[in-house]
């Protein structure tokens, strides 16, 4: 009964496209995604548990509560939209209740990082390979034995058929043939049809995420358990993987592509790694010194992320400790008009950068506390290395590096698997 919700979430939330729900893609994922963690949390409670020791987690889920408290000054209370920008009530010396304090917007964000830390707490502490027997209306029902090893395989396997599945669509929008998802560029403006040399082709290859880049950093993440399978399936999905990452044209992708390559190598090959580093350390100087080419320039464009993180340090820098607030980000920077105008009139309602977003977020002790829980993590699985932990780990890897340019923690499906694959791993490897 463990597995199957886990692998029942796994495989409906990156296809869960609803039209006119939200946006019609990422609110439907969110809103399955928190109904997947609930269910899991549920089904863990069915099981027997073991101890399991998160004190870095959880300081920081403490800090995350704490911070609310401390950010308590008032923000320009939003009245509304007009001609689809955002009108606040200035703050004035004789306005009266001209603002809102900034604890009202983090209980969301703090519902999502309860619910995440409750999510991985379970996974982690389950004895999910036991067996396990309790009574309903006196009717003995009994869970399946199992081994982490049979269920990684199991999930692998269900994963990888996703990949194929999700790959073979997204050829199908590169080649223009699709007749659910359209083309769109940076103004919003929507293509009549996927053909044509105005709308640049890595621009259709979304899959049912909705966005090229973010479809390959999802991908990426899930290359370990194809690679895991050592069959003709996995074969397959890696091979398919690798074309779509082509076709992306997502730099970040590639990079965690190298990071999970890289960290396999250095666990069950040494030697191999070192040649690999030592060949990394070439192709890095053979692209700065052609750091003008039009194709590595085009590859190696960061869009805007360098003027938005001046933006956001020269807000941050006055409350760098304890951060500007859950749930601010979005009205400070994202649809701030100000801010819009400077950034050439977009909106980047997240960072694109997700320790960036912790420190704007919960300030540097947020993040501290944060990163001190993934290197517990790490030092874990070194402690207790194997072929299960490595596929969890190398997935980690992945997600940890693309969370360097884009924001997997605050979106589904990516944020879902993360979560999953870190109490798995925390399982694995001993809690």
């Amino acid at each position: 009964m463990f597995y199957p919700v886990i692998a029942f979430f796994l495989a409906l939330i990156p296809f869960v496209v609803i039209p006119n729900f939200g946006d019609g893609i990422r609110t439907p994922k969110e809103i399955a995604s928190i109904i997947g963690l609930v269910a899991i949390i549920a089904v863990c409670g069915l099981y027997p548990r073991k101890r399991v020791n998160l004190k870095w987690l959880y300081l920081f889920w403490g800090w995350c509560a704490i911070s609310v408290i401390f950010n308590s000054y008032l923000m320009p209370f939003l009245l509304g939209y007009k001609n689809g920008l955002p009108i606040f009530l200035a703050l004035t010396s004789d306005a009266g209740v001209s603002g809102i304090p900034v604890y009202f917007l983090a209980w969301k964000e703090l519902f999502y990082i309860s619910l995440a830390i409750t999510a991985i707490y379970s996974l982690a502490s389950v004895e999910m390979w036991q067996y396990r027997k309790w009574s309903i209306f006196n009717i003995d029902i009994h869970s399946l034995p199992s081994t982490i090893k049979s269920q990684t395989f199991n999930i692998s396997k269900m994963i990888t058929v996703i990949v194929i599945i999700m790959c073979g669509y997204s050829i199908i929008q590169w080649a223009g043939l699709d007749n659910f998802f359209r083309t769109t560029n940076n103004q919003g403006l929507v293509a009549e049809h996927n053909i044509g040399g105005y709308w640049h082709a890595t621009h259709r290859i979304v899959g049912t995420l909705g966005n090229p880049t973010i479809f390959a950093a999802w991908l990426v993440t899930l290359f370990p358990f194809c690679l895991y399978l050592k069959n003709k399936l996995g074969y397959v999905g890696m091979t398919m993987i690798c074309v779509t990452l082509i076709l992306t044209r997502s730099t970040i992708s590639w990079l965690a592509l190298l990071g999970i390559l890289m960290f396999w190598l250095f666990i069950k090959q040494r030697r191999a790694f070192v040649l690999a580093m030592c060949a990394l350390c070439l192709s890095v100087m053979l692209v700065y010194q052609h750091r003008d080419n039009p194709v590595i320039k085009d590859y190696c464009g960061l869009t805007g992320r360098i003027e938005v993180h001046k933006v956001v340090w020269e807000k941050l820098r006055d409350r760098p400790l304890l951060g500007m607030g859950l749930g601010t980000f979005e009205y400070m920077i994202g649809i701030n008009p100000l801010v819009s105008e400077k950034l050439h009139d977009e909106n980047w309602k997240e960072l694109h950068d997700d320790y960036g977003q912790l420190w704007w977020s919960v300030g540097l002790i947020g993040l501290g506390l944060f990163l001190m829980f993934i290197v517990d993590v790490f030092k874990r699985f070194f402690r207790n290395v194997s072929k299960e932990g490595l596929v969890y780990a190398s997935s980690m890897v992945a997600f940890l590096i693309v969370c360097l340019a884009l924001f997997p923690m605050r979106i589904a499906p990516q944020s879902f698997y993360g979560v999953v694959f870190t109490g798995l791993l925390l399982n694995v490897i001993g809690g």
